[in-house]
């Protein structure tokens, strides 16, 4: 798609950096393609929403299913890539799949919680609700969930937090 030289475009969305001061843009292609709906077209890429930068997410949605459809790139594997919330260990960092079945939900001052057998804790702040319309967080115990975010630990415990709905999938 790009070739080496390439000229491109930038769209920013919300905020131009995130916390680790990298440059957050839209990429086009001198032709106007996105880069970003090309990859997950292809399966090169996964959708991934961090509010408030949301400009075009359902388009990226709908070419991510494109290519889970056609079992392209990363779909083609899709065994390999999902991880089973039970699997997790204190060497699992990092991006990731994982599908667990939620065994409790709590909530604190700042956000509700749910754990997946297995050990992961879902950490969803109060700030971060408005983004998970129609799911109903409280009255998912006993729900299998598939959720993508980074894996990270706390106090040995592993812990991923969901930013929008984009991340937490209900399957039954």
């Amino acid at each position: 798609m790009l070739k080496t030289q390439s000229t491109v475009g930038i769209r920013f969305d919300e905020e131009h950096h995130d916390r680790y001061h990298r440059l957050l843009a839209h990429l086009y292609t001198f032709e106007s393609r996105s880069v970003e709906n090309w990859m997950l077209e292809n399966g090169y890429a996964l959708v991934i929403a961090i509010p408030p930068n949301l400009w075009n997410l359902e388009c990226y949605q709908q070419a991510e299913q494109r290519a889970q459809t056609q079992g392209k790139g990363l779909w083609s594997q899709q065994y390999h890539y999902v991880m089973d919330a039970a699997t997790l260990n204190n060497v699992t960092q990092g991006f990731h799949i994982v599908k667990g079945r939620v065994n409790n939900v709590g909530e604190t001052e700042r956000s509700l919680w749910l754990n997946l057998e297995g050990g992961l804790a879902l950490r969803i702040d109060r700030g971060d609700l408005a983004y998970f319309n129609g799911i109903s967080i409280m009255k998912l115990k006993n729900h299998e969930v598939l959720v993508r975010g980074w894996v990270h630990y706390d106090d040995d415990l592993p812990v991923m937090r969901l930013r929008h709905s984009v991340s937490l999938q209900v399957i039954k």
